[in-house]
């Protein structure tokens, strides 16, 4: 469909080379809100993963 684009957030995840990405299709903007909760659930998983 024309006109609806894919708004992106990514985040680091732990280690250099390591991102946590999210989509939203024909989604509104990311809010400024979303965008630091997703930071901080990579920060959670990234010492999950570290273990």
């Amino acid at each position: 469909m024309e006109g609806l684009g894919t708004e992106l957030a990514a985040t680091p995840l732990g280690k250099p080379g390591k991102a946590l990405l999210v989509a939203r299709p024909g989604g509104p903007n990311f809010r400024a809100a979303e965008v630091a909760r997703l930071a901080h659930l990579a920060g959670i998983v990234a010492v999950v993963l570290d273990g």
